[in-house]
């Protein structure tokens, strides 16, 4: 609704400006619409660094709980909590054989009759 009123404003104002212009030159309206088009363009920039300004001006501070979730031991945390969340560990009996599959965030291991077999380690998890 806001972004409506907004292009409602501006038409309004480029009518006023292309009228006012066209009243002092004795033109018609459209005779330079290039400029006119530029004078909207600029007045467009102007309010919105205008309005910017003011929301950042009288923006309300954040709570403490939004500044703890930009505090880097709450990120690392979060991390090992996502690290937690990759992990995961498959047992499997094959034909006498016990296989233990581990799969970690940045690593896979695998064990038959608890011996490590092979190991592969991952530079990122998606990898």
């Amino acid at each position: 609704m806001l972004q409506v009123t907004k292009l409602i404003i501006y038409l309004a104002v480029l009518f006023f400006i292309g009228y006012s212009y066209g009243s002092i030159t004795k033109d018609t309206v459209f005779d330079n619409f290039f400029i006119m088009l530029l004078s909207l363009f600029i007045l467009i920039f102007i309010t919105e660094a205008i309005f910017a300004a003011l929301k950042k001006r009288f923006q309300p501070e954040k709570s403490q709980n939004e500044n703890k979730n930009d505090d880097p031991e709450s990120w690392n945390a979060m991390m090992e909590e996502v690290k937690k969340d990759f992990e995961k560990t498959w047992s499997i009996t094959y034909e006498n054989h016990k296989l233990h599959i581990v799969n970690k965030y940045n690593k896979e291991q695998l064990f038959i009759n608890e011996k490590l077999v092979d190991e592969s380690n991952r530079i990122h998890w998606y990898s």
